[in-house]
Order: structure tokens, then sequence, then C-alpha cells
């Protein structure tokens, strides 16, 4: 799994340095960079033969060729042709799904799902963090750190530990913070509006709380023409880590915007017993994401390679839980 994000970064440097002179290799035929016709086909075509979550997702992609290949026209603006890609790929509702481009009049960025997600969780991470308005029944003693934030419930001896992100950070923080609240007798962690990051971060993490070995997460590649088409299940085991874990009770917060790495974490640490997972539904976006690709008009793009089951092969658009507000 961690090999796919790598990818992405070689990937990019790769295809930008060959798309001047290697135009036809890269894209099977010479097609011309205002070719939006051909350019629709090659987009099209692409998710078709290698999205892996269609069925997941219940979208019927065929369907959509129907409804957005007439709208695009050789005489139509680049603005006009973007509207009508997002329009489309936003049917996916996959936040692992994102398309931009840039020229000398704009920047071109369109990320699937992710407006409406983020309007029903701006007030958490925009709000409360950006603004200092912390709920005042914290007590920030045992601040640790920007990305992993430590607290206890004030006059409770229960710990809180905010991880706003899955990378750039040092991830020796993670043992740090669990040492803060090794002697609390609860625990909340907290996910919101983590768009996840490096899968090693979200091990460590659920390392300090397993309370088994077991296989926790299935996932399988696209492999094939079909939307059925999937490599033999791969299976994820979760090691413990650290002397000790923390197995008493652990509730376990998630928002709309809570994604990729993040939910990872999210699904190992609902097979663990003393585990409750509240808030609202995650993002569902679980899987590996190819390398970045690019259409001959230079925008770039990428998709999810793999689908991804909890251990009882029951695939997922989002998790759920049962919604109450925490003050």
């Amino acid at each position: 799994m961690r090999i796919k994000y790598y990818i992405i970064i070689v990937g990019t440097v790769v295809l930008v340095s060959l798309l001047g002179s290697c135009r036809k290799a890269l894209f099977g035929d010479d097609v011309a960079s205002d070719d939006y016709v051909a350019i629709f086909d090659i987009l099209w075509d692409d998710f078709d033969r290698h999205y892996a979550p269609f069925e997941v997702r219940g979208v019927n992609w065929d369907s959509l060729y129907t409804v957005y290949r007439p709208k695009v026209s050789p005489t139509m603006g680049k603005d006009s042709l973007f509207n009508v890609f997002s329009s489309m790929l936003d049917h996916l509702d996959d936040l692992h799904v994102w398309i931009s481009g840039q020229d000398e009049n704009r920047y071109y960025s369109f990320n699937s799902g992710y407006l409406k997600r983020y309007m029903t969780c701006w007030w958490w991470d925009c709000w409360i963090w950006e603004t200092g308005n912390i709920p005042s029944s914290f007590d920030w003693s045992l601040y640790l750190d920007y990305n992993i934030r430590c607290a206890k419930i004030a006059k409770r001896n229960i710990g809180y530990i905010y991880i706003g992100q899955m990378y750039n950070y040092n991830i020796n923080l993670i043992d740090s913070a669990f040492e803060k609240v090794w002697d609390m007798d609860a625990l909340i962690i907290d996910v919101r509006t983590n768009g996840g990051g490096n899968v090693e971060y979200s091990e460590r993490i659920a390392g300090h709380i397993s309370d088994n070995t077991d296989t926790v997460i299935i996932s399988q590649f696209r492999n094939g023409r079909l939307h059925s088409s999937f490599s033999e299940p791969f299976y994820h085991t979760n090691p413990k880590y650290g002397k000790e874990q923390f197995t008493k009770p652990i509730v376990l917060l998630t928002n709309q915007l809570t994604g990729s790495a993040a939910e990872w974490f999210t699904l190992a640490a609902k097979t663990y017993k003393h585990v409750t997972h509240i808030g609202d539904t995650t993002a569902g976006a679980f899987s590996c994401i190819s390398s970045v690709r690019m259409l001959p008009n230079g925008w770039t793009y990428r998709y999810p390679i793999q689908k991804v089951s909890n251990i009882y092969y029951l695939f997922f658009r989002h998790l759920c839980t049962h919604w109450i507000f925490i003050n």
C-alpha cells in the first residue's frame, strides 16, 4: 500500500518530462491538446479500464458516457470541458478522484464529493481549531503538537488525542501521545477531518490500541477489463505496537472528511472490542490510488485502483456510525 503513494510522485515527474516529445507513446494516438472529443474518450476509457469501486458505489459508467459525451464539442471552451469532466466524476462521490490543470488564465481543480462533505464539516476544522475556540471542558496541559493534540477532559480521568493527518510529522509523536494518556481510565481518539496520508501512521496508531493480531482489512486490486475483475484478496493484519496496548474503553470520532489512511485506521479500530465508533459517516476513500495520469491537454487526474472490505467481505461507500454531538 505504501508503495502506491510513492508512485504518485514518481509518476508525475516521468509524465511531465515525457509529455512534450512523447505524446503519441503516452496516449496511444497523436491526440491534439484541443481535441476535446478525443480527450473525453481517453478520460472515460481510462476510468472504465482501471477505476476499482464502480460496483461498490453503484455507478453505471456506461450510462454516464451517454449523458456527458454529447455535451462535448470541438468548439467548446476549456472551462466548459472542465465542467463536463467535473460533473461526470462527481457521480463517483469519491475523494480519491481528482482532476486538475492550469493555463495562463486559470487553475483548474476538482475533487469528487469534496464540496458537500466540506460544507458539513467546516465548523470543526475551521472554526474550532483555527479560531482557538477550544472546548472549555478540555484541559490542554498535555498539549503535544499541532498534528497530534493531547488533552484530558477537565475533572475527569479521560484522555483525548486529536490526530489531524497521517503524514508530515515525526511518527514517534504517536508514541509520545499514548504515553501522555496511558494512565487515563478511558480515551477519546478524534480523527475528524483527517484526510489521511501514509498507512504507516495509521498502523502505528492502531497498533497502540490493538487487542488482537488477526486480519482487520481485506483488499483487492482491479486487474481486468470487466468492472468485476479483481485480484485475489490481500489480508492485512495490524501488529501490536509497544510493550503494552491501551485496551481500556475508547471512543473513536469521525466525520465525512475522515478519509484514506484515517479510514484504514477506523476500519481496523472497529474490529477492537473496546472501541466504540461514533460521530458522522466517513469519506469512503479507502483505496490505494493510481499514479498521476495526464491528458493530452496537460490536465492531470487520479483514481482508486483497489476495493477494501472488512473481515466479513463487506465493502463500504463509507463507514457508518450513529451521530451525536459532543461538546
